[in-house]
């Protein structure tokens, strides 16, 4: 998968494998984490398109896109929290 920082509040890196359809996400970390020195978490979104990660790396707001197209639509797009 090949990650690319994004401008977003909750957002630091978006990613996409075209070969196995995976979108990545790895969020900031939150307030405990970064205390912590951890990285934030990363989900894996399934059945992602070539299009669907444009239109997010294109969006206005990539945590708005995320939030109304990918996040809202499980059934679509099953995840896994990486460990």
């Amino acid at each position: 998968m090949i990650w690319q920082t994004v401008e977003s509040s909750q957002i630091e890196q978006v990613g996409y494998d075209p070969e196995t359809a995976t979108l990545g996400i790895r969020f900031k970390p939150t307030k405990k984490q970064a205390e912590n020195g951890e990285l934030g978490s990363e989900y894996h979104y399934a059945n992602a398109t070539d299009d669907l990660f444009g239109k997010l790396c294109a969006a206005e707001s990539v945590g708005s896109y995320f939030g109304q197209h990918i996040k809202a639509h499980p059934e679509l797009y099953p995840y896994t929290k990486v460990s």
